[in-house]
């Protein structure tokens, strides 16, 4: 069975600048419906007023902005449920060595030997967790760690703080599936009024070829363009000018970086917004993309900038969650 295509936008153009196109273009065939009407009857105030409808709807939609904002604030309660496992196992770590000093195979089956595989791999994690929580309540085990006063509340935290990441990785993993399908409907909502408008552009032109004022009403691209790369948040980049890209994230996020440009972009991560830093940093090749790990990117710090290294030429680049 061959995998479905992703929906891709019928423009070149960002959602922002597209939006406003269909605002002035409907308004433009407002001021001129009689003359539109004469050239193709289907072109009527009802249907102008269900263009309207629909734009108005479509722009309803959740952005993918909105929906990363919620899906990182998602992402930190993960985080803080991962610290809060973390340090338990080190209280629970304290307690194991002081009962059962250089005894390895103890150690190993409260899970030391793992620990450091685990870190950063929340399903894995929430599986040692667990462990611990087995181990912890095994009787030769619980009763000599309470006879060395291990206090009796770390022996239900385990499995409780397990229980809350699973139940918080679930909710971010299904951000992620929400933000998918948004982004479709969003896409296909879009590229529907898009159509339309482009069919209203292609009558105007063809109405108005002896009216260079009116002509210009109607004309959606200044030059020849090329269908754009999937996507739709893109941000444009004045030549050597450097942007912050993104600054709400996790570290353990996986980031899709995409050039949608002619330029050269460089990424990466600083502790000041929208200052370049040297040469630190990865490139991406116009028209190019890669997913890299937030604990993979060079540099260090809260924000992930992007300069563009031409310096004649504009840049347009796109940052978000990998799916």
């Amino acid at each position: 069975m061959s995998k479905p295509e992703e929906i891709r936008l019928h423009f070149n153009k960002t959602v922002a600048d597209a939006l406003q196109d269909c605002h002035l273009k409907i308004a433009s065939l407002r001021a001129n419906l009689q003359e539109f009407t004469n050239y193709d009857g289907e072109f009527t105030e009802e249907w102008v007023d269900g263009l309207d409808t629909e734009l108005a709807a479509a722009e309803l939609i959740s952005t993918d902005e909105t929906l990363t904002d919620e899906q990182t604030g998602l992402g930190r309660v993960v985080d803080g449920k991962v610290k809060s496992g973390e340090n338990h196992f080190q209280d629970v770590k304290y307690h194991v060595d002081k009962c059962f000093p250089g005894q390895l195979d103890v150690h190993n089956e409260f899970g030391f030997d793992d620990y450091g595989k685990v870190r950063g791999k929340v399903p894995e994690f929430i599986l040692f967790l667990r462990n611990i929580g087995v181990k912890i309540n095994t009787k030769k085990y619980r009763d000599v760690l309470i006879a060395r006063k291990m206090p009796a509340s770390l022996l239900t935290v385990a499995d409780q703080l397990a229980t809350e990441l699973e139940e918080a990785n679930t909710a971010y993993q299904g951000s992620k599936k929400v933000r998918i399908s948004a982004t479709q409907d969003r896409r296909i909502a879009y590229n529907r009024i898009w159509d339309k408008v482009a069919l209203v552009c292609a009558a105007g032109k063809n109405i108005y070829r002896e009216n260079y004022a009116k002509y210009r009403l109607f004309v959606l691209y200044e030059g020849a363009q090329t269908l754009p790369p999937v996507g739709e948040e893109y941000e444009s980049l004045a030549p050597q000018e450097t942007t912050t890209a993104m600054n709400e994230f996790n570290t353990t996020d996986v980031l899709l970086f995409k050039n949608a440009g002619v330029t050269v972009l460089r990424f990466f991560r600083h502790t000041v917004e929208e200052e370049p830093n040297g040469t630190v940093g990865f490139t991406l090749e116009p028209n190019s993309e890669t997913i890299k790990p937030v604990a993979d990117l060079p540099g260090e710090g809260d924000f992930i900038n992007v300069t563009n290294l031409s310096t004649t030429e504009s840049g347009l680049f796109l940052v978000q969650l990998a799916e």
